[in-house]
């Protein structure tokens, strides 16, 4: 059976990385130019997987940022940016289902779970970490 699923926790708070990860996520964090979450979605997608739950927390909405669509920015582009720019842009993974859970505290954790149990199926899937 092929594994078509991941589940990603980026809920954690980087504090090996203060204080840049006081405004910026440590998924975000680039490695050169590119955030690190790019280089584990690449690397899930060329592996197979089609569908990704991602556990997140609070303060990690330019996770889910990053990899949506974004039709306005990406017309802009095509007409005021350079060529290397908006292959940059269009290097970004967005064709995939992605799913975010964001637990809030540690006593609404149990719907992340229900979630992750409802997410999978019985299926076998793949636990993802990023740091």
């Amino acid at each position: 059976m092929r594994i078509k699923k991941a589940v990603i926790p980026v809920a954690g708070m980087g504090t090996r990385f203060m204080p840049y990860t006081k405004a910026v996520p440590k998924e975000m964090l680039p490695i050169i130019d590119i955030p690190s979450i790019h280089f584990i979605i690449e690397e899930a997608l060329n592996s197979g997987i089609k569908e990704v739950l991602f556990i997140t927390a609070p303060g990690k909405g330019s996770i889910k940022d990053y990899f949506d669509k974004k039709p306005e920015l990406e017309k802009f582009l095509k007409k005021k940016a350079s060529p290397e720019i908006l292959e940059q842009f269009n290097r970004i993974p967005t064709d995939f289902k992605k799913k975010f859970c964001n637990p809030e505290n540690s006593k609404r954790a149990w719907r992340c779970n229900n979630a992750r149990k409802r997410f999978y199926k019985r299926r076998k899937f793949r636990r993802v970490s990023s740091g």
